[in-house]
């Protein structure tokens, strides 16, 4: 977890530093005592002591009585953990087709999440309406007091004005109007007056990936999913890029094959994303059925053709699935090649639907992009599936107002 860097060595600077040290060890651990506390932080015995008299005033750590005594005998010692009831978060997650809501103590733990689909018809006020109700729900269901929720985030698809918790664009959903307030549209419906932040959908992820996925060394990465739709978060040096107009991340307005008869929601030709549309997909499976009559795909029902059908299909070498799949292949082959040579990164995580590919999928991938790569194909650049699941978003949100929360504890003495 990123903490805040306390720097000097004047006494107070010293006691600050002390006490983020400790705090930082009990949001790393389950629970520890005074002896555990001194042996993972050097700090002696009583400095320890002190500190944690410091947190416990400000609510931060509570006592959870005593441990076993040691082999030899003497007082049982008394274990500190996080006060995980000082606060709770709400995460919520609109994405193209549902909605996903979550409560968070602080550490951070899911106590509880919900969700529900919407239909491409529904307003932006049936939207705001689920929200709500979904949230009225897991407060109730959690037995937690509105008012202990101090901070919320909110990812969203499309262009994310984080800085101001401004809605710019969802490209889908262009009927939804330009520019929308959602802190000031959260904390006015839900009635909740508290720290709101406001992203994309996959800088959240990314920001869950970057706990979930990420092997220590590996500080640069993208992250990316393609399903319903087709976005990126990329970290750099451990930070999440945003970009100076939010643009940072959309690879999927990336332009990877010009020469196609459709256009995509951003009204351009031949994006990344338009490309990889479960519809397209199986639009393409449809078109080459008579091409390919013994595939197992041809012989089924268009309602019954699903991308897991595709992904199997392939696994068992059907040719028509073959003819699909290596299409896709090469479209990912082509985003990913531009991504390596743009940002260089440790690892590239792939997200979502994908994902169900299986490892076939990232051979022929890999085998692909070191084919058309201009040099040698670097083999310290990591090319997995990620493990994240549908509540990453959530977890996200999450990680991100746990160390807004840090970042806003003020280690000082009272005057």
């Amino acid at each position: 977890m990123r903490t805040k860097i306390i720097k000097g060595h004047r006494p107070e600077h010293i006691k600050r530093s002390n006490r983020l040290t400790i705090l930082m060890e009990l949001w790393n651990e389950k629970f520890l005592s005074v002896s555990e506390l001194s042996i993972k932080s050097g700090l002696s015995h009583t400095t320890i002591h002190k500190c944690l008299l410091f947190l416990k005033s400000q609510k931060l750590i509570v006592s959870i009585g005593h441990g076993d005594s040691s082999e030899e005998g003497g007082k049982p010692p008394e274990i500190y953990q996080i006060n995980d009831s000082r606060e709770y978060f709400l995460t919520i997650h609109i994405s193209s087709s549902k909605i996903n809501v979550g409560i968070f103590s602080v550490r951070p733990i899911l106590l509880g999440s919900l969700k529900k689909n919407y239909s491409y018809s529904d307003s932006l006020k049936t939207i705001w309406d689920i929200v709500i109700d979904l949230t009225d729900k897991i407060i109730l269901d959690n037995k937690i007091d509105k008012k202990n929720i101090k901070r919320i985030s909110v990812a969203l698809p499309g262009l994310v004005n984080h800085s101001l918790g401004i809605w710019i664009l969802n490209p889908w959903r262009p009927d939804w109007g330009k520019n929308i307030n959602v802190i000031s549209e959260i904390t006015k419906k839900l009635n909740i007056n508290c720290d709101v932040i406001v992203d994309n959908e996959f800088r959240f992820i990314a920001q869950a990936s970057k706990k979930k996925d990420c092997l220590e060394k590996e500080k640069n990465f993208v992250l990316f999913g393609a399903g319903e739709g087709l976005g990126s978060g990329i970290i750099s040096e451990g930070k999440l890029k945003r970009g100076s107009h939010f643009f940072s991340g959309e690879i999927g307005h990336m332009i990877i094959e010009p020469n196609v008869n459709f256009s995509c929601a951003c009204g351009g030709v031949g994006c990344f994303e338009s490309l990889l549309l479960i519809p397209r997909v199986i639009e393409k499976i449809v078109t080459l059925k008579n091409q390919f009559p013994s595939s197992i795909l041809s012989n089924l029902e268009l309602k019954s053709i699903t991308i897991q059908k595709l992904f199997e299909a392939w696994n068992s070498n059907d040719q028509l699935a073959v003819k699909v799949m290596e299409e896709i292949v090469e479209w990912f082959s082509r985003a990913i090649s531009n991504l390596i040579v743009t940002i260089d990164p440790d690892a590239i995580f792939i997200y979502g639907i994908y994902t169900e590919a299986g490892d076939l999928f990232l051979k022929r991938l890999r085998n692909r992009i070191q084919s058309v790569f201009y040099s040698e194909f670097p083999k310290e650049i990591h090319i997995r599936f990620s493990k994240l699941d549908e509540l990453s978003a959530l977890w996200g949100g999450a990680y991100n107002l746990t160390e807004r929360l840090i970042e806003d504890i003020n280690f000082e003495e009272n005057k």
